[in-house]
């Protein structure tokens, strides 16, 4: 009697019958991206989600304690002084791999498509399990579960709080464009940001020091992928100053973020860092 309460809703909600199931088998297609060499970081994390609800038969709550379980045994913390100085902290590849999978949804999962691997109500249970993870782990105030039990081992509450200070900033570049533009536009759209931040701060409290700033470039296909970043930027309540570039039509070529809290990038963690492909010049 102690089934979640999303699942009964669920169960009530849609016919009865349609009992969350697994389309194929997990353990087979964990085993198969292995052999490829395809389980990056957050198949590996989807692959933790989704054993744990097989082994709890779609139990949301159970599922969330076997996943800490799960992150705490499988996820090697960071522990050399010089990477913490540097801005690592303990678990920070578990907030990537998270981040990542918040953005793939249900979209992909293990490298397939969701409705590959769950029926439509599994779905609905992995997206609830995911979602309460990502909230409760990260975004719980005071000690959560989850903090007391990494706090207990290596000291991630503090590491939390003191994570969950840095500010980030964002730089969007369009990467349908030669390397050497590239670079060009990003510091364009540089230029712009800090531009229009002198201007908007009126204390120095809300004001970031660059120097405290943690800063990341990254590469869109093209103008409509960088369209799209921008959106989710300003649904998340952070703007989005852009750049356009006169010699190509007044196109909009890249854009840099206002500073966006650690704890709040969610689905930025998705994107892919900036890398130039290798040119014939």
């Amino acid at each position: 009697m102690s089934e979640s309460i999303v699942y009964n809703f669920i169960k009530n909600l849609i016919n009865p019958v349609d009992e969350p199931t697994f389309e194929l088998d997990i353990y087979y297609a964990w085993k198969m991206l292995a052999k490829d060499k395809k389980n990056r970081i957050n198949e590996h994390f989807q692959y933790i989600l989704l054993k744990s609800l097989k082994e709890t038969d779609f139990n949301v709550n159970k599922a969330l304690k076997l996943v800490i379980h799960y992150i705490s045994t499988n996820f090697t913390p960071v522990k050399r002084k010089s990477k913490l100085a540097n801005g690592r902290y303990p678990y920070d590849s578990v907030v990537e791999a998270l981040g990542t999978c918040r953005f793939l949804g249900i979209k992909s999962i293990l490298g397939q498509p969701g409705k590959f691997v769950l029926n439509e109500t599994g779905l609905l249970v992995y997206q609830e399990l995911l979602n309460r993870l990502y909230n409760w782990t990260w975004f719980g105030k005071g000690k959560t579960r989850c903090d007391f039990q990494y706090s207990s081992q290596n000291g991630l509450t503090k590491e939390l709080r003191e994570y969950n200070k840095r500010k980030y900033v964002y730089i969007f570049v369009r990467q349908d464009l030669n390397s050497e533009y590239q670079l060009v536009q990003a510091a364009h759209a540089a230029y712009v940001g800090g531009f229009n931040l002198a201007l908007s701060h009126q204390t120095q409290e809300d004001f970031t020091p660059p120097s405290e700033t943690y800063f990341t470039v990254i590469g869109v296909p093209d103008l409509e992928s960088l369209n799209e970043a921008r959106g989710l930027v300003e649904r998340k309540g952070y703007n989005a100053f852009t750049f356009t570039e006169p010699d190509i039509g007044n196109q909009v070529t890249a854009f840099i973020t206002s500073p966006i809290p650690a704890k709040d990038r969610g689905e930025l963690l998705g994107y892919n860092l900036l890398r130039f492909n290798n040119e014939n010049t």
